[in-house]
This record gives C-alpha cells, structure tokens and sequence, in this order.
C-alpha cells in the first residue's frame, strides 16, 4: 500500500497537475512583466472576454490563462489553446499553442499565414477545409528575400490577397522574421496581428520574444498601411 501510494505522490507531481500549475505560474509571471490582468480559463461561449479567433478556432478548442491588457499602446491578448485535430484517414494531431493577439487600429488586413512549419498534415487538411480560399503562396513571390525567410516560412493567402500582402511583407520585414523569429506561426487578418509558438512550453524566452515579434511587427504593419499617421 505504501508504495503505491509514494507512486502516485510522484506521478502526481511529475505529471499534469504540476504541469498545469507550472504553466500556469509562467503566464502570471508573464502578465506581471507586461501589466496585464490573469484571467485562468475562459469560457468560450462567455460575453465577458473577447474571443481570440484565427485559423486555430474551432468547436472544440479550450483556451486557457487567458491574460489582457494593454503594452505600448496595443490592446494584447496572451492565452493558450489545445486542440486535437482529427481529418479522415488521419492520425489525431494534438496542439497546444501559446497565442499572442494584438489590435491594429484603423487597418483592415488581408488573411496572410506566415507559417515556419511546426505543424502536420492533419492541422493543413484542416486548414485548407476551413478556408478555402486559402493557398500556399509561390515561393518565388519571395525569391529575391532574404534566404533565411524563405527557408523558414512559406505564405497562406488567397489569391486576391497576394497583392495586398506583398506591400506588408517588405525586405526588411522578411528579413528580420527569417534572422530573429524563425520558431514562429504569424496571422493577419481584419484588425489583428496574432503570433504563435506551437507546442513548446511557454518559458520567459517563449513568451517574451513573442511579445518583441509581436509589438515590433505591429509597428511595422502601421507604418506601412499609415505610413503618414
């Protein structure tokens, strides 16, 4: 009987209780580094919080440490989602990913996806039934870019959107995704830049050069569309 019980003590702690707890420790460090209120979990047919939404929304998702506030101006949304993705003749494909969102005022965006390819087969089956519209973009839109973008990302747009999101996606833009946040999912579209990180704990660097990539491209995205604002 001992033992057992020592062995439960341990899966307990070694296993999702402490994880859980772990996570949830980082997201309240995280919200006291920026300024932004710790919510927990959040009931995704509740009025009381905004709904992130993006190409990871879905019946099922579960989002959870749902942070918000405002850094340098922007309204910001931190949170994480999980999903398990099923597609016919697929395996299930889980996903926990930590989802920064960001307000751009005055914009309206194209649906771009900047993906540095951290997913499967089964998350772009889905994808592409939720959006049809949606395409891999041709690489050699990006040919003359600097090469670590290209090897790091590919483009998701319509067709119709490519020339809208060519202005946005400068050479100096690309090139600073593809030399300094390379690990990251980005989306735009409407009035929201949202950046991902796919399956990997949320520690301070996580979530820190989130919130740089994020708040810097912001600044870039209104430049660009206002350039005289």
């Amino acid at each position: 009987m001992k033992k057992r019980i020592h062995r439960l003590i341990h899966n307990v702690r070694t296993g999702g209780i402490v994880k859980t707890l772990s996570r949830a420790r980082m997201y309240r460090a995280a919200c006291e580094r920026y300024g932004l209120v710790y919510f927990g979990s959040v009931d995704a047919q509740s009025d009381e919080h905004t709904m992130v939404r993006g190409l990871t929304v879905s019946a099922q998702h579960k989002d959870r440490h749902y942070c918000v506030g405002s850094i340098e101006g922007y309204d910001v949304i931190l949170l994480e989602r999980s999903d398990q993705l099923y597609f016919p003749y697929k395996q299930p494909e889980s996903y926990r990913w930590t989802i920064l969102q960001i307000d751009l005022e005055r914009t309206h965006l194209p649906h771009v996806f900047i993906d540095a390819h951290q997913h499967q087969s089964a998350f772009y089956d889905a994808l592409f039934a939720k959006y049809p519209q949606m395409k891999q973009n041709d690489t050699h839109l990006f040919a003359d870019h600097d090469s670590r973008f290209t090897h790091a990302f590919t483009t998701h747009s319509s067709p119709q959107d490519v020339p809208r999101m060519l202005p946005i996606l400068t050479y100096e833009v690309t090139a600073t995704l593809g030399h300094h946040f390379p690990h990251y999912d980005f989306e735009l579209y409407d009035d929201k830049l949202l950046v991902y990180s796919s399956n990997r704990p949320p520690t301070k660097p996580v979530i820190d050069n989130m919130f740089r990539a994020g708040i810097w491209f912001a600044r870039e995205i209104e430049k660009i569309t206002h350039p005289t604002s």
